[in-house]
């Protein structure tokens, strides 16, 4: 009962299988999901093999995972295809979706991959932990691949999953940005993702303002003033949202 981060993690230095797989108790899959993403993880040797999933609320499908790989890749034969993050450069800050979605449950892992590197754990105690484990995999896989099917169920409406407390916790996001820039550093990455780096930045701390309180505020405005929100991965709505909390004094305002 130490949250979900730390059962992760024991997960991770007890498992004796070739591939992981993390799933939330509150969702369900298809029948044959795992035998899909083994068999395209076999085909492409890949470290990470992502693939769609359907939303529920309430047993009632909302709808389909709009992802972006395959408008990145268009004519890319999936069952044959690997990709790394040089290839795709926004993948580890900007999810694979239409909206930045770090879940580890669409995702299936080596095994062989996870052990090289000690640094892929979750953060304890954190809302939003599973981003930096997200951003470390894709940052250091060679050979991520791509299963284009709806294989999983998630249900949006479970009062008490995490993504339903986040108000609660005003500073966790912030560490967690700080953990992301933390590893780019020390891994001579930061100069090289800096554009993508401020672009999710600014998307986490701009998603997380909904409700919030001005403490939050205050801090936000500090963060993304040290942004350069002018580069090319920003869009007109996320530009438009930073710069009115960047020229507000209040969230009323």
């Amino acid at each position: 009962n130490q949250g979900v981060s730390v059962a992760r993690n024991n997960a991770l230095k007890k498992v004796s299988g070739d591939y992981i797989y993390f799933f939330d108790a509150d969702d369900y899959a298809v029948e044959d999901c795992l035998e899909k993403v083994y068999s395209n993880a076999v085909n492409n040797d890949s470290d990470i093999v992502f693939f769609k999933y359907d939303e529920y609320n309430e047993n009632t499908f909302i709808k389909h995972s709009s992802i972006a790989i395959e408008k990145q890749f268009p004519e890319a034969d999936f069952n044959n295809f690997s990709f790394n993050c040089q290839d795709y450069r926004k993948l580890a800050f900007r999810g694979p979706f239409t909206k930045n979605e770090d879940y580890p449950w669409f995702k299936f892992y080596k095994k062989a991959f996870l052990d090289q590197h000690e640094y892929f754990e979750f953060p304890a105690n954190l809302i939003h932990n599973d981003i930096p484990f997200h951003v470390k995999t894709i940052l250091k896989a060679s050979k991520i691949s791509f299963v284009p099917e709806s294989l999983y169920h998630y249900r949006n409406d479970n009062p008490n999953s995490i993504s339903n407390t986040r108000l609660s916790k005003i500073h966790d996001i912030f560490s967690i940005i700080d953990i992301v820039e933390d590893f780019l550093k020390s891994e001579d990455l930061f100069e090289d993702f800096k554009d993508e780096f401020d672009f999710f930045k600014t998307y986490q701390i701009v998603y997380q303002m909904q409700g919030r309180s001005n403490e939050y505020f205050n801090i936000a405005k500090k963060e993304l003033s040290e942004v350069n929100i002018n580069n090319d991965y920003f869009g007109e709505g996320l530009r438009f949202k930073a710069n009115s909390i960047l020229n507000s004094q209040s969230i009323e305002e």
